[in-house]
């Protein structure tokens, strides 16, 4: 008969099926042998069988809290968000200072938007495992929510302290962005990225912090990163998009957000930009196009009016105008008398 401990050694080793092959036949299964069985099936995403492995452990062993936690973490993988509760609940009955389960009861906490409660169950987790770096940068997390921006600060260096990990110095970046120190989370961020250099998201958000500082050629090569990662990524196109524009670079403007409309036709924003851009290089054409095509997608009121009265601001500093010009600066005129009438 195959022992717990060679169990536990292929449950280390992520041998998940091996597990259930070595325990298809056995017939006096233990109490923990069911719950190894259940978090290989938890492993390979079998919920609701490892949950009734988790419930014959229990049967077997009343005080068995892993199997209680384990049946919970399963259990909030499928959305059963009260019984997991009520199983992270009996866990930490049995075992006080077990941090595991006050760590997985926040985590469903904070998805439920309970976020005093997860607060109280980070603490609980830090509380009883002050190593808990995870539990620190979720608090911090959470604070963050709450707008209480200095005490997430406390957690994510305290976190940080015990275990330098690129998620914890990106939600430091949030927090001193929140806190207006951008140079330290500009920092925070590039310390994020030397850990995974490919992370799109820490590469967007610095991108876009570098653009509101305005340095650009930083903001373009982080937008061009993710651009070569993935050329249909909307939010590279439009920064890309952006930094020409502000450099008026207004045919390179006009070529990312044409990209950005062929990736998403319903994009808003792009059509938008492309539509100012057109209006400075005065493509009536284009301008015009892409205004029907915001008005018919519906867009919304109050960007569409700020992006009409940006166009024309453009043609009304024209110099010299002559007959096409006034022409489409009542046209603009036009869509915007047409906008204010619009349910």
């Amino acid at each position: 008969m195959v022992s717990e401990e060679q169990i536990q050694s292929l449950i280390k080793e992520k041998n998940f099926s091996e597990v259930l092959s070595e325990l298809s036949n056995i017939e006096d299964m233990t109490a923990n042998l069911y719950r190894f069985r259940g978090d290989a099936k938890y492993n390979l995403s079998m919920y609701e069988s490892a949950i009734d492995d988790y419930t014959r452990a229990i049967a077997l062993d009343k005080d068995n809290y892993k199997a209680y936690n384990n049946r919970a973490n399963a259990e909030a993988c499928l959305n059963f968000t009260n019984e997991a509760l009520e199983d992270y609940n009996r866990a930490v009955e049995i075992k006080p200072d077990f941090s595991d389960a006050y760590f997985n009861k926040g985590i469903v906490n904070y998805n439920l938007q309970n976020i005093q409660e997860a607060i109280e169950d980070y603490t609980k987790a830090i509380e009883t495992n002050e190593k808990n770096y995870q539990a620190l940068n979720n608090r911090g997390n959470a604070f963050n929510l709450l707008g209480k921006f200095s005490l997430a600060l406390e957690d994510f260096n305290s976190s940080l302290k015990i275990m330098e990990h690129p998620n914890t110095y990106f939600n430091r970046g949030l927090t001193k962005e929140n806190l207006s120190d951008f140079n330290g989370a500009k920092e925070d961020y590039t310390k994020a990225l030397e850990m995974q250099n490919d992370n799109t998201n820490i590469l967007k958000k610095r991108a876009l912090l570098n653009f509101q500082m305005n340095e650009l050629e930083q903001a373009y090569d982080d937008y061009f990163k993710i651009f070569s990662i993935d050329n249909s990524d909307i939010d590279a196109l439009l920064g890309l998009g952006n930094i020409k524009n502000r450099k008026n670079d207004n045919i390179e403007a006009i070529n990312y957000f044409t990209k950005a409309c062929n990736v998403d036709e319903n994009c808003e924003i792009a059509y938008m930009s492309r539509a100012i851009s057109a209006s400075r290089i005065k493509d009536y054409t284009m301008l015009v196009a892409d205004l029907e095509k915001l008005f018919n997608l519906n867009a919304d009121k109050k960007t569409y009016m700020i992006a009409l009265n940006s166009i024309l601001e453009n043609i009304n500093n024209i110099k010299n105008k002559n007959d096409d010009d006034i022409k489409y600066e009542n046209i603009i005129k036009d869509y915007i008398d047409k906008l204010e009438n619009k349910n």
